[in-house]
Formats: C-alpha cells, structure tokens, sequence
C-alpha cells in the first residue's frame, strides 16, 4: 500500500524518523548496559552469571522471536503492533530502571527485548511501505540502516555518560522516555497499513525457527565459559543442525 500524496508531502520524513528510532532503539540495546555493568553489578549486587544475562537475555528474546513479530504484524496490523512493541520496550525498561535486584533486573530485560523484537522488522516493512519509488525507497532504507549501525556504535558512548553522570538507572530511563514518545508519534505520523499478502500461521515452523535461533544463541553465549568442546555445547549445536 503507497502512502497517500498528502502523507507524502507532509509526513513522510517525520514518520521515517520514528521508525528508525526503532531499530536504534534495538541496535543501542545490545551495547548500551555493557558498560553500566560494573555499577549494576554492585548496587544489586549481581554475580558474573547474572551480569551476563543481563545483557544476553536481551539478546536471546530479540533473536528468537524476530520471525514471528514480523508474522504477528502482517496478520493484525503492521502500526498496531508497532505501537504495542514501543510501549511493551518502555514498560520494560521502566521496569529495569526501578529493578531492586538481579533476577528482577533480566526479567525486566527479557520484557524490554519481547517489545523490542518486533521494532526492526515491522518498522523496516513500514519504510518499505512508505516509500514505493526505488529511488526514494534505497535513500530510505540507508537512512534506516544507518540507525541500525549508530545503535551499535553509540550505546557504549550514550550508556557511559548516563551512567557516570546519572546512575545505570538512568541508562533504563532514557530508553523508557524515548520508547514511549515514539510510540505516541507512531499514532500520529505513520499511517494504518495491514500486508496485501495473508499468510497462514506455520505454528511449527515459527517454533522451530524460534527453537533453533534460542539454541544457537545459548549456545554461543555458554561456550567461553563451557569451552567450545564441552558436551553440553556441542549438544546444543548439534540440535541447531538437527
């Protein structure tokens, strides 16, 4: 579905800005409480297993279900999901930012990355949408990309200053305010749009892709501390393969 001219004229370029919000919010996540860590871990306090699921238990949620946001969004409404995840991401990082302890702190994570997981898919098939000219649509798309790139790239730098001048809370809070005004300006900018193409809902295939992303992930987070060679790692891969 094209955007209308008027949508075109006027707000086009506001509504691509609040998608690309969304897979920075998503890429700055993966880096951005690295360097909080040390502050986390003693005002919890949090063991090393513990600090590395907080950041790994993002990262395992977000790959594990980006197949099946993308399918939920085609099915119900690619703004109304996209609308929802924004929210589900600023609840949860609320919650990490009042998070009394370790195992509250990756619960809250796990939250903040189920809203996370449908932000890059859905707002990338949105760009897509928004943009029917090839031209214009490439221009856009690199605009997106290059959100992405920025994410990885400034979650250590933005994550450090709030952290040294703030708090770690204050990493979690500034996700919350941002996810949540984005959220709000997906209401008012980006238009309705629901896929052309139905698909039917393949239950086993989304377990499976779902299965097989987690595996390799927990795989590849356990293995410096299992060893590459330990039976329970090369079980899990051999599952990934399976």
């Amino acid at each position: 579905m094209a955007p209308s001219p008027a949508l075109a004229h006027r707000n086009r370029r506001l509504a691509l800005l609040v998608l690309t919000l969304g897979v920075f919010l998503v890429t700055v996540n993966v880096t951005i409480v690295a360097v909080a860590l040390p502050a986390i871990r003693a005002d919890l306090p949090a063991d090393a297993t513990a600090a590395a699921w907080i950041v790994d238990g993002y990262n395992l949620v977000v790959a594990s279900l980006l197949l099946a946001a993308g399918f939920l969004a085609d099915r119900v409404g690619r703004r109304r999901v996209l609308v929802a995840s924004y929210a589900l991401f600023a609840l949860g990082a609320a919650l990490c930012a009042v998070a009394p302890s370790a195992g509250a702190l990756i619960a809250a994570r796990v939250l903040q990355a189920i809203g996370g997981t449908a932000l890059t898919p859905v707002s990338l098939a949105l760009v897509t949408n928004l943009y029917p000219e090839p031209r214009e649509r490439a221009r856009a798309i690199g605009i997106w990309g290059v959100a992405s790139g920025l994410g990885i790239g400034l979650g250590p730098v933005v994550g450090g200053g709030l952290a040294e001048g703030l708090g770690w809370r204050a990493v979690f809070a500034a996700n919350g305010a941002v996810g949540l005004a984005a959220g709000l300006l997906v209401l008012r900018v980006v238009p309705s749009i629901r896929a052309t193409a139905q698909r039917r809902f393949d239950l086993p295939g989304q377990a499976l892709a779902a299965l097989a992303l987690a595996t390799l992930t927990f795989a590849l987070i356990e293995a410096p501390d299992l060893g590459w060679t330990s039976p329970a790692v090369l079980g899990l891969l051999a599952l990934v393969v399976l």
